[in-house]
């Protein structure tokens, strides 16, 4: 007698769902995997910048390195006078204190627990140097995650892959990974808001603001005009409302008074001295601002009014 042969549809579905798409899932994120250690390869070749012979290779640094001390002593506030000191944006020198903060208490907790004596972690200078650039060079490689996941979610995987190779080759966003300062970590904190500023478009949950408003502020307290990524979220929020009506909505207005709130909270939490001492602080931020826009400008271009200025500006550019 001749058998009759059966196929159970969940056990096709199942198999499916355990073997092709999980096959499918590793080959897809293999290219940028390999794309993120090429480029943290990259960055991280000759990453030392001749440090055993004392060169730095950038004027800002040691403002930097210095500022740790004063963070992980719980000084966020300093008047000096000097307007290319008073205003620096310092979130690096934060992250890297708190970092060092946590790793005191971890060794601190350990050597209790072990009944060794506590000796408290004093970074040297050149520990502050190398733990920067490190940072520099991870961040910057984790960029490119970030962009391919930006282009394979929102375009297509080819325009991932290929926006991810021309970000993992760049030679500038390569040479910024060697210093031991805060451009590289702007750049990514930015692109990570553009990529929520996109989620919000496509689907206009809360936390997409929430996670949008944090990094543009964390991208704002590592560079201040890392901080313009909230005009390319606003953009994206008005694009979902693009009439009047809509726009002026309680759901609209709550959005964006979400993304403008979190923002605030977010440039606080990331730049202490607001809190500590917000007076000064917004003065000396304000203050470095305008002493920064004007280098390298030329007398007939600074005798203009602002507009006349961003005009000539743009010309030239």
């Amino acid at each position: 007698m001749s058998k009759t042969l059966t196929i159970n549809p969940k056990a096709v579905i199942f198999r499916k769902m355990t073997t092709g798409n999980n096959c499918r899932c590793k080959i897809g994120w293999a290219l940028p995997l390999m794309l993120f250690l090429t480029a943290l390869a990259l960055r991280t070749a000759g990453i030392s910048n001749d440090l055993h012979l004392g060169n730095i290779y950038h004027p800002d640094t040691p403002k930097q390195m210095r500022a740790i001390d004063r963070f992980m002593d719980g000084q966020y506030y300093v008047e000096t006078g000097n307007p290319d000191f008073d205003g620096y944006p310092f979130f690096n020198s934060h992250l890297i204190a708190r970092l060092y903060i946590v790793y005191d208490g971890m060794q601190s907790f350990i050597r209790g627990h072990l009944g060794v004596p506590y000796e408290p972690f004093e970074p040297s200078m050149e520990t502050r140097y190398w733990t920067a650039r490190l940072l520099n060079a991870l961040v910057s490689a984790f960029a490119v995650l970030v962009i391919y996941a930006m282009g394979a979610r929102f375009w297509s995987r080819t325009a991932g892959v290929i926006a991810a190779l021309l970000l993992a080759l760049s030679p500038l966003d390569i040479t910024a990974a060697h210093f031991a300062m805060s451009d590289t970590m702007a750049a990514f904190m930015a692109l990570a808001a553009l990529y929520f500023a996109l989620k919000a478009y496509q689907d206009q949950r809360l936390h997409n603001y929430i996670a949008g408003g944090i990094l543009a502020a964390a991208a704002f307290s590592a560079k201040y005009h890392g901080g313009m990524v909230l005009a390319a979220f606003l953009v994206a929020h008005l694009c979902r409302y693009p009439l009047i009506g809509p726009a002026l909505s309680k759901e609209s207005l709550r959005r964006g008074s979400l993304l403008t709130g979190t923002f605030l909270a977010g440039i606080l939490l990331t730049t202490p001295a607001l809190l500590t001492y917000p007076k000064g602080a917004f003065r000396q931020i304000a203050g470095f601002i305008e002493h920064t826009s004007g280098y390298g400008m030329r007398a007939e271009i600074a005798e203009m009014n602002l507009l006349e200025q961003f005009i000539a500006g743009m010309r030239m550019n």
